[in-house]
Order: structure tokens, then sequence, then C-alpha cells
């Protein structure tokens, strides 16, 4: 329940960053009920009802367009498997040392080299934009002008951490949370069914699925 709290708060603060605050209670139901839509219907769909949501907004809150919408989520999966890294392979290390099979540091590796992939494409995204946009058979695109909008709002959104430090400490803090939250409940259910395990081990194995 607990890591539900945060990932509310989490999210509440990634819109802020965006320049759409809303209440706490707001942020956190609709990413309750988006979990509840995810467990029902295949591809995460409750992500996209949380978009589709901000996007209708209500009597009291304005609407969000899609882009900034759907790069919070997006700043949520990348924060996600920060946390899942740096948590299973501390956990990993402190109780294998250095008897990691290879196909698990390989398991790792891709999922590092989806972070450092993630950075430099936001690196080199706002230059690649612009040339994008004045690629000389579809400068005159409506259409293609439309799409590079909605790519350079996506950007901007995915960019918004690097320029609030404290926000972005405080949302790894949390990330780091909640995951410890799911290796706690794999520890207690195996407790719970008579097969209980080290807390380091039950971490391990909860965090390496995730990865």
């Amino acid at each position: 329940y607990s890591s539900f709290a945060l990932r509310g708060h989490r999210w509440q603060l990634l819109l802020a960053a965006a320049g759409y605050r809303f209440p706490y209670l707001y942020t956190t139901t609709l990413l309750l009920a988006g979990w509840f839509t995810s467990a029902l219907l295949p591809a995460r769909a409750g992500d996209l009802l949380r978009i589709g949501v901000l996007r209708l907004g209500s009597e009291r809150h304005a609407p969000v367009p899609v882009a900034p919408s759907l790069s919070s989520i997006v700043l949520e999966r990348v924060l996600d498997i920060l946390a899942i890294l740096v948590l299973g392979a501390s956990f990993g290390f402190a109780l294998l040392r250095d008897q990691l099979p290879p196909w698990l540091l390989g398991s790792y590796a891709v999922g590092i080299a989806l972070l450092l992939g993630f950075g430099l494409g936001l690196l080199f995204a706002p230059p690649l934009l612009v040339a994008l946009r004045r690629l000389p058979w579809l400068a005159q695109s409506v259409f293609w002008q439309k799409l590079v909008d909605f790519l350079a709002q996506f950007v901007t959104g995915l960019r918004t951490l690097f320029r609030r430090p404290p926000v972005a400490i405080l949302v790894v803090a949390e990330s780091l949370l909640i995951w410890l939250g799911d290796a706690l409940l794999v520890w207690l259910v195996a407790s719970s069914l008579g097969a209980p395990l080290p807390l380091p081990a039950a971490a391990f194995v909860a965090l390496t699925v995730d990865v």
C-alpha cells in the first residue's frame, strides 16, 4: 500500500515539474485506476487511460496535452528501471559477490545500456529536432511540423528533471523506496507460506525478475 502512495506522489511531482499541478489525491486516484485497468487489459492500457483522462480534464482540473502526460509516464518507467538496477545489483553483490552468472550480468548490462541510450537520446534530441523540422522535402508539410512539435513537447517533458535537481533527487529516492517495498512484499509472502528467505535473497529474486 505504501508503494502505491509513493507512486501517486512521484507522479504528482513529475507532472508539477512539467508545469501541471494537481492535488495528491487526484493523481493517486488516476494512477490506481490505471493500474487496475492494466491488470485487466493487455499492453499497459492503464497508462493510456491516465493520458486520456488528463487530456479531457474536468471542471476542477485543466486538461493536459498528450505529450507532457506521456513524458511523465515514460519518466516513471525510466525511474523504475534505474531503481531496479541499483537495488538488484546491490543485493546481488551483497549476496553472491563474484558468483553472478554471465546471463544475469548480461541482463543487467542491457538495462544499463537502455538507460545510457535514453540519456544520450535526450542530450542530442534538441538539435536533431531542429534538423528534422528543416528537412527540405518535408518543411512545408503541416502534418510534419505538427509531428515535430509533438516530439519537441515530449522531449521537453522528459528533460524537466534536469532543470530541477531537488525534484530529481526526491523522485529517485521515492523510486528506490517503491521497489524496496516490492522486495519486502516477496519476502513477506514467502514467510507467510512457511518458506522463509533471507531478505537480501528475496529482494534479489524479486528485482532480478523485474529486470
